[in-house]
């Protein structure tokens, strides 16, 4: 009787820990599936984001190209002339910068288009700063004409430098 006693306590340890083994596995397997679901998710929350991200972007360079290319175009204008005295006019509002910085200009562009805008700008700055005055005396207003060059160039290139970006 004590050896059916012991076989009946087994047989039962058996099946109480085979039940429990089931249903551990059973827990565990729809963990993992929660688990999968919540890492799918994730990933197209993340893919979302991403797109979100590109296009914001893709905005913000679209505007910020058109501001650049607004404010260049009237300082291309401005120093593309035969006569100084119109330089000089149209210098009086033209942007002395500009308006977008650097940083700006790094997040949203190349290192080639960033370079070609920067040294369109910093010609002209420097142009304007060492040409451009309030009052001139004797022949010195004439060197709005004869140092136009530079920025004439350089703002040549940024112009078909913008007109190749895309967006």
């Amino acid at each position: 009787m004590e050896n059916l006693t012991s076989n009946i306590i087994a047989a039962v340890g058996v099946l109480v820990t085979g039940t429990f083994s089931y249903f551990v596995w059973k827990a565990t397997n729809a963990t993992a599936q929660v688990a999968n679901a919540t890492f799918e998710l994730s990933k197209e929350l993340a893919q979302k984001e991403d797109n979100r991200r590109e296009e914001y972007k893709r905005i913000m360079r679209r505007q910020l190209l058109s501001v650049i290319s607004k404010e260049s175009k009237i300082v291309y204008d401005a120093v593309v002339d035969i006569d100084p005295m119109n330089i000089l006019m149209k210098l009086r509002d033209a942007p002395v910068y500009l308006s977008i910085n650097k940083t700006e200009l790094a997040e949203y562009f190349s290192v080639d288009e960033v370079a070609t805008i920067i040294k369109a700008w910093e010609t002209y700055e420097s142009y304007r700063t060492k040409y451009y005055k309030e009052t001139y005396r004797g022949n010195e207003l004439k060197l709005l004409l004869e140092k136009n060059q530079p920025v004439i160039i350089h703002f040549e290139e940024l112009k078909d430098k913008l007109n190749n970006i895309e967006i």
